[in-house]
């Protein structure tokens, strides 16, 4: 049976836990134009991979400075369009590329209100594991989609023990860095035919190095149900805060 992942932050679990996760039409998703509901999920390890990369890029080329810089471009370039219509440019022409730009500079103008990735992804958060479930469309792997509610029976969080210490980590960014110890980035970017995807992954690799140190070495990878991971660890983190 196929095994999926799914991104979500420390304060979503209480809800996923009772309810399961929920088609929803998030604010990622509005960040990026995208009107579906669902659950998204990624397949795989390797798919997980592109996933988080390919939003890890969006986010860092949209926001903070370089989305302002992008901002002012966007705005420069609306005034040049129009002025076109001063030079004989289709009315139609020059009104959709307006409305182009002005929609992107409404979209980054969310994305430079985020003070880090972290918070752009919901705050500090897991990532959740989701098998035997057949209702899942993987048309494309790394962006896998659910559109009926995944129950808590079929969830659970994805952790990290260290092999020495025993010690339990579940941050979100620490079990990517163990993914991607497991897999060589040209294996992961082999598949891919998207070159701006394949380009991001390679460029994860290189930012996060952290696989150096979480991998199966000095790590071994381990999955709590839910429930049990919200009433147990869940309440520990919540004192540790």
């Amino acid at each position: 049976m196929n095994k999926y992942y799914h991104f979500t932050s420390y304060n979503n679990l209480d809800s996923i836990s009772m309810y399961g996760l929920v088609p929803q039409n998030g604010d990622r998703c509005k960040s990026i134009d995208d009107e579906r509901c669902a659950v998204f999920l990624s397949k795989g390890m390797d798919k997980t991979i592109v996933m988080y990369a390919s939003i890890y890029n969006y986010y860092y080329h949209n926001s903070g400075m370089i989305g302002l810089k992008k901002i002012d471009d966007y705005k420069k370039s609306i005034i040049r369009w129009e002025k076109s219509l001063d030079f004989g440019m289709s009315y139609n022409q020059t009104s959709d590329m307006i409305n182009k730009y002005t929609k992107a500079i409404e979209e980054i103008k969310k994305m430079v209100t985020y003070k880090s990735f972290s918070d752009y992804l919901g705050g500090d958060g897991c990532i959740l594991s989701i098998s035997n479930m057949n209702n899942i469309i993987s048309d494309y792997p790394e962006d896998s989609v659910c559109n009926n509610v995944i129950p808590p029976t079929n969830i659970n969080v994805v952790v990290l023990r260290n092999k020495m210490t025993k010690e339990i980590i579940d941050s979100r960014d620490v079990v990517i860095s163990y993914f991607m110890s497991k897999y060589d980035p040209r294996i992961v970017m082999k598949d891919i035919m998207d070159q701006d995807i394949k380009t991001n992954v390679g460029l994860y690799y290189q930012i996060n190095t952290n696989y150096m140190i979480y991998n199966e070495k000095n790590y071994e990878i381990d999955e709590i149900p839910i429930d049990f991971y919200n009433y147990f660890y869940g309440k520990v983190k919540a004192l540790n805060y």
